[in-house]
C-alpha cells in the first residue's frame, strides 16, 4: 500500500498469507490510536516513510508469529507497542528514536531487535526506550542512547549491527541479568556509559568510552570476561 503523501491509518489492517508493506513517498506515516496493524506467521509487516512515523500511544504493531517488523523512516520515529516472536529492526536515516508513551511498558516486545538513529534512541526518567527483548544492537550517530528493561536482555549482534554505540551518552538498565557480547562504547569526548542490572552482569566483550566515566552496577555479580 502506497501513498504519495501523508499516510494516516484509523482502522485495523490485518495481513495473512504474505507480507506487508506500508510506504509513503512524501509527508508522514500516523497510526491513530487503537489501530492495530497485524500479520501473521513468518510474514513480515514493513512501514516505509520519507518523513517521520508516529506510533500514536495505544496503537499496535504485531505478529501473531515470528515475521520481522521493519520500520523505516528519514526523520523521528516515536514508539508505541510492537509485538513479534522474532525480529524488529527501526531506522531512522535523520531523526531519533523516542517513546511516545511516557510510560515504563515495553514498547518492543521482540526475540531481537536493532535501533539505528541519527539523532538519539531515547531519552531520561520514562522517556527512555522500554524493551522485552533477547538481544539488541544500538547505534546512533549523535545524541544519547537510554534503554530499559524489566527482564535481563543481551547486548550483541543483529541485522547485522553489532553492540550499542552512540556519540553521547549510555545507559542500559535491566531488572535482571545483563550480557555483553558485543560492544558498548560511547565516541564522545567525556561521554558516559551506565549498565544497571539487578541480576548479573557478564562482560564478554569491550566497554569503552573517550574519558568518560564507565559504572558498571551489579545487584549480583559482576563477571569481567573480556
Amino acid at each position: 500500500i502506497t501513498s504519495t503523501d501523508t499516510m494516516t491509518v484509523t482502522e485495523n489492517i490485518t495481513a495473512t498469507g504474505g507480507d506487508l508493506l506500508l510506504q509513503n513517498t512524501g509527508g508522514d506515516f500516523v497510526l491513530n490510536a487503537l489501530s492495530i496493524i497485524s500479520n501473521n506467521s513468518t510474514f513480515a509487516i514493513g512501514i516505509d516513510s520519507a518523513g517521520a512515523v508516529t506510533l500514536t500511544d495505544t496503537s499496535t504493531v504485531t505478529s501473531s508469529g515470528t515475521g520481522l517488523i521493519d520500520i523505516d523512516a528519514a526523520n523521528d520515529i516515536e514508539l508505541a507497542n510492537v509485538n513479534t516472536s522474532g525480529e524488529v529492526q527501526v531506522t531512522t536515516s535523520a531523526g531519533a528514536i523516542t517513546d511516545i508513551s511516557g510510560s515504563e511498558a515495553a514498547l518492543i516486545t521482540a526475540d531481537t531487535v536493532a535501533l539505528r538513529a541519527a539523532t538519539g534512541i531515547g531519552a531520561t526518567g520514562a522517556d527512555d526506550i522500554d524493551l522485552a527483548v533477547g538481544t539488541v544492537s544500538a547505534e546512533t550517530a549523535a545524541g544519547d542512547i537510554f534503554i530499559e528493561s524489566s527482564t535481563g536482555f543481551t547486548v550483541g549482534t543483529v541485522d547485522p549491527l553489532a553492540g550499542i554505540t552512540a556519540l553521547d551518552n549510555i545507559s542500559l538498565v535491566t531488572g535482571g541479568t545483563l550480557t555483553v557480547d558485543d560492544i558498548i562504547e560511547a565516541t564522545g569526548a567525556a561521554a558516559t556509559i551506565l549498565v544497571d542490572a539487578q541480576g548479573d552482569i557478564d562482560v564478554n566483550s569491550t566497554v569503552e568510552t573517550n574519558g568518560g566515566a564507565i559504572d558498571l552496577l551489579a545487584e549480583n555479580n559482576l563477571n569481567l570476561n573480556a
